[in-house]
């Protein structure tokens, strides 16, 4: 059997260290090969490397890969830190919008349907009568009601109250659901269930529901891509949501509905014209959604805190200013939701009483 000649065969942390001097990394003595060792080791090559390099590599005529001069190994972790910091950040403010979509449709739901979860019972809640037909309902359903039939359930919630309780309530049912089925369970509920729930988000008239609706389902698929992206520790500094997904132009945030809630300053740029979509399913656009849907001690206490995390970087070193224009954030990012922020406090957040 003849031997196999892998393309990633192993190598020690010395070959690394090597392999990366050989494509002109700068490593001038023996602190930068410990700190590169650390991250190594910490972290992993294809991790560490393969993810932070973007911005500080170029390919000669062969199509070889190189490090530009001077680039060091302080430049990768500065960009690994800058963007890994900014993710945590992001992250926890969107399990904030998580939470806000359980407790709100849980509540519309109970409301609207009652609180009887027997599915063989024709009130319950989960009776696909109150459901709109859109073909995706019978699948989406089935899968929640499995969550409560199925006895082997991983959600401590929902064993105690099978134990304990003669229901599930839907407020209960809706925490067991990851964001990704709390949003197809949004897409199923019938108009007047969506508006009550879009209308504890986004206040809006009569009129301006249905570009409103587009606006809100936008948003949560933007924030259910970011929080996958974020949660398994990829980058986010080259964030593109719909790489590998289907029906990408339903999902890209909708400008003029972005601009009436948010103001008109937010697309306010001299921007490349090249860079398509900008804000609309991109960083910046995560940045732009979370303004829009955490409530208003939320987004006080995001920009305070994207703000206080600005402060201690150095706006002009150089890992800052490659980091701002590979994840297409201007420079001004930070005023620019702020400004944001104020136009949706004092033009749309006050109708919520």
């Amino acid at each position: 059997m003849s031997e196999i000649n892998f393309d990633k065969p192993f190598m020690p942390f010395d070959g690394m260290v090597e392999k990366l001097r050989s494509k002109h990394l700068t490593i001038n003595n023996d602190i930068d090969k410990k700190l590169l060792r650390i991250l190594l080791k910490d972290y992993g090559y294809s991790f560490i490397i393969n993810g932070y390099k973007h911005p500080f590599t170029h390919k000669d005529v062969n199509g070889n890969e190189f490090f530009n001069d001077n680039v060091s190994v302080q430049d990768i972790y500065n960009m690994y830190f800058i963007d890994s910091t900014l993710s945590e950040l992001l992250f926890k403010n969107a399990l904030h919008v998580e939470n806000k979509l359980k407790a709100t449709l849980g509540y519309i739901i109970a409301e609207e349907y009652g609180v009887d979860s027997n599915l063989d019972s024709d009130s319950s809640y989960l009776n696909s009568d109150n459901y709109t037909d859109n073909g995706k309902s019978s699948n989406v359903l089935g899968k929640i009601r499995s969550k409560i039939s199925n006895p082997y359930s991983s959600s401590r919630l929902l064993k105690h109250y099978k134990t304990s309780k003669n229901h599930i309530p839907p407020w209960i049912l809706v925490q067991s659901l990851t964001f990704g089925e709390l949003i197809r369970y949004y897409k199923i509920q019938e108009e007047d269930v969506k508006t009550k729930v879009v209308n504890n988000f986004l206040p809006c008239k009569e009129q301006d529901v249905a570009n409103t609706k587009a606006l809100f389902i936008s948003s949560l698929e933007l924030l259910r891509c970011f929080r996958n992206s974020a949660a398994h520790s990829s980058p986010i500094y080259f964030f593109d949501p719909y790489t590998d997904e289907k029906n990408t132009n339903e999902k890209i945030l909708p400008k003029k509905e972005l601009i009436k809630f948010l103001g008109p300053n937010i697309f306010n740029n001299n921007f490349d014209p090249r860079i398509k979509n900008f804000g609309r399913k991109d960083l910046y656009g995560v940045m732009l959604v979370l303004i829009l849907l955490l409530n208003t001690l939320q987004g006080r206490a995001f920009l305070r805190d994207l703000q206080n995390f600005n402060n201690t970087l150095q706006d002009e070193t150089f890992t800052n200013i490659e980091y701002l224009k590979y994840s297409h954030l201007p420079s001004e990012y930070i005023q620019r939701l702020e400004n944001a922020r104020k136009h949706l406090e004092e033009n749309i957040l006050w109708q919520i009483l």
